[in-house]
């Protein structure tokens, strides 16, 4: 089965949007990518792991847990179009 990506929007209060990323970042090896995003939420994380229950659990337990995390919004995604990065190979494109 294919890794699910989640998208988790973070809200940080009380912290640096830069404190609070490295914090996530390194409190599990499931969290894949930590942008710092302008706008209405301050950090945009993505996890990959084929089971739902495991990036369940980093959602719950290393992100909403952080004493700074304010707020979280939660986007499944769970398939590829394309990519305008050279070198990303596509699980379909053969």
């Amino acid at each position: 089965m294919a890794d699910h990506s989640l998208f988790i929007f973070v809200r940080v209060q009380g912290a640096t949007p830069e404190a609070v990323g490295n914090a996530l970042r390194d409190s599990t090896d499931k969290i894949m990518d930590i942008y710092s995003i302008m706008g209405e939420w301050d950090l945009l994380v993505r996890i990959e792991h084929p089971d739902l229950n495991t990036i369940q659990k980093v959602v719950t337990e290393s992100i909403r847990a952080h004493a700074n995390v304010a707020q979280t919004y939660t986007i499944l995604g769970y398939q590829l179009y394309g990519s305008k990065w050279p070198g990303f190979d596509f699980p379909d494109s053969k």
